[in-house]
């Protein structure tokens, strides 16, 4: 009876565990295909931008400036004008310039183009050189050879056309596309593209150099930390071996040494009971100072190896960190003038960095400011730093447009922010530094020509004015 109650029991708890297995395993299948069907109806990011809802948690869009010199309807010439003159300056001889230039004096500009066209329409040979020292004094570069003051009281004022903005803008950009349709011009582009591929192709393998060597010095320096991990636990194991000889007990063996040195203390004492004569003690007693002068010495050396080998790995330590300095500095540098070159020859012309929920355009035309082009033909910028890192906080990357403008304005933040700080601190400069302002001039005077600086003095002269 008793093996019957027992089989009975057993028989009962196996009823119960397989009861429990079976529904531990139904759990589990429901999570797994409870987990499954999350996994498709997941929504897998970035989605179109109008899909997602406005996160109240992102900022506001920043407000974008308007207020172009040249008016709402112009803004378009202007910034293909600039585009087009700021890249391919050298091919038409023009100095470097900014857009705030070109925005303050794209109506003068434009006028005195066409008073050079004017000069030029005229069947007169005479006027020939008087044109060519003209042009020089503009660009402040006069030709010695041919006197100065002569050929400007030889020469008829010419009168001003009057266009406005919008028709001087306009002949500027015809006068662009007639550039850009030359034969020479053509030329010129294929050079800069080929000279560009060159350029690249030597960047990606300094690049592919410099990311090599940053493995190489990683794997290295992982295998000395090996290395002295190993050497630390080969330490700690000798260090237990002796101490299970001696027990194990550190308090035991500080214990004996206490005992020694007492031990040693009173062993004066006890040769004096045992009828040591005073030579003997003189003589032990000058053997001990000797043993502990020798003692103290070794100590004295073993410190002054540690101190040694502490100062050797400060030292390297310091020198691997401005050897690291250095390389990144030569990187920087590398990089810095490839950028430059780069953009001389054209790899960073008419740059759109994208658009956002609202199909706004975001361009990079000036690398000091964001252009955004909004439907319908308006257009606006952002100057500021705090401006862009709003934009960049407002944008959400679960859109398809909003995650590539965003990334694109990662790659240029930290350029683009130099380059505003640079255009705050040079206006700043030339508004402490400079004052200048126009003359009154004689009718026979050209008078967009002469001004004058507050530090110089109205009677200075230039050395070709002389």
């Amino acid at each position: 009876e008793e093996e019957e109650k027992i089989q009975k029991v057993q028989k009962e708890k196996e009823k119960e565990k397989a009861v429990k297995e079976n529904a531990l395993e139904k759990i589990a299948q429901e999570k797994k295909e409870t987990k499954k069907r999350v996994e498709v109806e997941r929504i897998r990011y970035p989605v179109e931008d109008t899909e997602l809802p406005i996160d109240p948690a992102l900022d506001e869009m920043p407000r974008m400036a308007t207020d172009f010199m040249v008016g709402q309807p112009n803004v378009p010439f202007l910034l293909v004008t600039y585009h087009f003159l700021s890249n391919f300056n050298d091919v038409i001889s023009l100095s470097q310039f900014t857009f705030d230039n070109w925005e303050t004096d794209a109506t003068p500009t434009a006028d005195n183009e066409n008073e050079l066209h004017a000069l030029l329409n005229q069947k007169h040979n005479s006027w020939g050189d008087a044109l060519q020292v003209w042009i020089e004094y503009r660009s402040m570069t006069p030709n010695p050879a041919i006197p100065l003051p002569e050929c400007l009281d030889n020469m008829t004022p010419i009168r001003a056309l009057g266009h406005d903005v919008s028709t001087a803008l306009e002949m500027v950009h015809y006068l662009c596309n007639e550039v850009a349709s030359t034969e020479e011009f053509r030329t010129h582009i294929d050079e800069m593209r080929e000279n560009l591929r060159i350029l690249n192709a030597e960047h990606r393998a300094d690049v592919s150099e410099y990311r090599k060597m940053l493995r190489e010095e990683e794997k290295e320096r992982k295998k000395q930390n090996m290395e002295e991990d190993s050497g630390s636990d080969s330490d700690s194991d000798d260090d237990g071996g002796s101490s299970d000889d001696d027990s194990g007990q550190p308090k035991k063996k500080a214990k004996v040494e206490r005992a020694d040195d007492s031990q040693t203390m009173e062993e004066p004492d006890i040769l004096a009971k045992a009828g040591a004569s005073r030579r003997e003690m003189l003589e032990y007693k000058r053997m001990m100072r000797e043993m502990e002068e020798a003692r103290k010495r070794k100590e004295a050396e073993k410190q002054a190896e540690i101190r040694a080998i502490q100062q050797k790995e400060r030292t390297e330590q310091a020198q691997i960190r401005k050897e690291k300095e250095q390389r990144q500095a030569e990187r920087e540098r590398k990089d810095e003038k490839y950028y430059f070159e780069a953009r001389r020859l054209g790899a960073f012309r008419d740059k759109i960095l994208g658009q956002d929920r609202d199909y706004r355009k975001y361009w990079l035309i000036d690398h000091t400011r964001i252009h955004i082009q909004v439907d319908g033909g308006k257009w606006g910028y952002l100057d500021t730093i705090p401006e862009v890192v709003q934009l960049l906080n407002h944008l959400n990357i679960k859109g398809h447009r909003e995650c590539h403008l965003r990334s694109s304005l990662n790659a240029c933040f930290n350029r683009l922010c130099s380059n505003i700080k640079k255009r705050i601190e040079d206006a700043r400069r030339e508004e402490d530094s400079r004052r200048s302002s126009r003359l009154q001039v004689k009718s026979k005077e050209f008078g967009f020509m002469h001004f004058t600086n507050s530090k110089r003095g109205k009677d200075a002269m230039y050395p070709w004015e002389s």
